[in-house]
């Protein structure tokens, strides 16, 4: 409890204490209004991240810049993820709110393309993956239409996966070719799991536990040749609190998602599901558990999963009620 400790606790951004305290949200009780605020902060924070894209699209667009590239993942992560919840939720929205949504979802994607962050390219494309499924499922499609849906979009995957590796004089995606069969991964782990005790695995280090890394990222922490944290979230979990945080974790989320999808009367309530499914799947290729609304969303969406009231609320009410009533 010192200084420095404090000092990290209180204002990491990141990484801080406050991140251990985002699962009490599910404790407080969310009337409707609680959503309709939600979805403003939302729409607010995407139409933030376009504008400083804006202001510094010369910057995000030097691909060799690694401070671009730090630059453009904390404006994701803290301003534009977010706004998927707006698209998986889109019958509750006017025009307005899902076109800035879609813009922000979007240029994450193309952004994310030119600047070869693998991990923000797989959450946003999940993302508007997950939207068109809960917007075939608001149609009440048959479950066949929903198979062959699913099967046309691993397909297209494919063929773009081809494509992408037919462009040769693409400027767009130069760096991503360069990167897509890059591992960046399996050096760091291989220095966590021989770092890593019994122990270690069971219970964590702690808030404040470091791991060793290899020489060309000493200096991340007052402790040269050790880190705060690695890039595979469910390591740093486990890293953290052990394998008994990621299993408290995985025991909380998987019913409340089950309960989302399968006893659930609204779009609210899918999305939710959806929500969580994308958090847990993102666990590997990127760190998703920091203090951010992304973050916060996912509890948000678990305390949906575990209130039957609000899984009960018939879809036409709710979508009354954001459409056409005001605070």
């Amino acid at each position: 409890m010192d200084y420095i400790f404090i000092k990290k606790f209180l204002f990491s951004p990141f990484l801080g204490g406050f991140v251990y305290f985002t699962p009490l949200v599910v404790l407080s009780k969310k009337p409707p209004a609680f959503y309709k605020i939600l979805f403003k902060l939302i729409v607010a924070l995407g139409f933030l991240h376009l504008l400083l894209s804006i202001i510094s699209i010369d910057i995000l667009l030097d691909a060799n810049n690694i401070k671009a590239r730090d630059t453009f993942e904390i404006y994701v992560k803290v301003l534009a993820i977010p706004s998927g919840y707006i698209l998986m939720t889109a019958n509750y929205h006017k025009i307005t709110k899902k076109t800035i949504a879609f813009l922000t979802l979007g240029t994450t994607l193309l952004l994310s393309i030119y600047l070869a962050r693998r991990g923000l390219m797989f959450i946003s494309g999940c993302t508007f993956i997950f939207s068109y499924y809960l917007y075939i499922l608001r149609k009440k499609k048959q479950i066949l239409t929903i198979i062959f849906t699913g099967l046309m979009s691993f397909t297209f995957l494919g063929l773009g996966l081809i494509s992408f590796g037919n462009i040769n004089n693409s400027k767009f995606f130069e760096k991503a070719k360069e990167r897509i069969g890059e591992d960046t991964r399996t050096g760091v782990e291989e220095y966590y799991y021989a770092d890593m005790e019994f122990k270690d695995y069971v219970i964590g280090r702690g808030m404040s536990g470091l791991i060793a890394a290899p020489g060309e990222i000493d200096g991340e922490t007052d402790h040269p040749g050790y880190r705060e944290g690695i890039e595979t979230d469910y390591l740093n979990i486990i890293l953290k609190g052990g394998v008994i945080s990621l299993g408290l974790l995985l025991l909380i989320a998987i019913p409340a998602m089950i309960n989302c999808f399968f006893f659930s009367n609204n779009s609210l309530s899918k999305a939710a599901g959806f929500w969580i499914l994308l958090w847990l799947i993102s666990l590997y290729p990127s760190t998703v558990t920091n203090f951010t609304l992304h973050y916060i969303l996912v509890w948000i969406s678990i305390g949906i999963g575990y209130s039957k009231a609000t899984r009960e609320i018939p879809d036409k009410i709710l979508q009354e009620y954001f459409i056409k009533y005001s605070l």
